[in-house]
């Protein structure tokens, strides 16, 4: 794996980690407090684990997963597209090429860096 300057792949790995515990709170109807609440921890400190204030560890994710009624390895498994939970996980399919030159045309066209085509006249 190859790191670009000033990337950091450990912390990006870990925001979309809380990424995935967030939705999963979100997904579960129930408050961060409650969270805390259950798990008996200080006010807050979910709260910050999921805005990114505290920096999340194991620890962190095996508790919300508790407090959430979640199985670690169901967990697990939906952060990285194993199993079951592969569907759920994984992110859409990236658009091919076509797709993606018809979208920048449209949008160049829209701001008006590229003028719009005439329409082709069709013979009888």
């Amino acid at each position: 794996m190859t790191e670009e300057a000033g990337f950091d792949p450990f912390a990006a790995e870990t925001a979309r980690l809380v990424h995935v515990l967030a939705r999963l709170v979100k997904e579960k109807h129930v408050s961060v407090r409650s969270l805390e609440k259950a798990m008996r921890v200080g006010d807050s400190v979910f709260s910050k684990v999921l805005k990114g204030k505290i920096t999340l560890n194991v620890r962190h994710v095996l508790m919300i997963c508790t407090a959430l009624g979640i199985e670690w390895k169901e967990f697990f498994a939906r952060a990285y597209g194993i199993g079951e939970a592969a569907e759920e996980a994984a992110p859409p399919s990236a658009p091919d090429d076509a797709e993606l030159e018809a979208r920048l045309i449209r949008i160049l066209n829209r701001l008006g860096f590229v003028p719009q085509k005439a329409p082709e006249e069709r013979s009888p």
